[in-house]
């Protein structure tokens, strides 16, 4: 059985599959650098939803 965090994975990518499937690979590709760009722009953490930025990962999660 997958874990948490694969099980969370595909389900951020459905989504955006839906979101993209207008667009070729090398237009999703631009898409995914131009987001990328303004996101670091932001100071975002990438691959972290802003609204865990301030979860630290050194304290457990509650209700573990």
């Amino acid at each position: 059985m997958p874990g948490r965090k694969a099980r969370t994975v595909r389900a951020g990518a459905a989504p955006e599959q839906q979101v993209c499937e207008g667009l070729s690979p090398d237009e999703h590709g631009q898409l995914a650098a131009l987001l990328g760009r303004l996101a670091a722009r932001q100071g975002l953490t990438p691959g972290v939803h802003p609204g865990f930025r301030s979860v630290r990962a050194d304290r457990p999660a509650r209700g573990r």
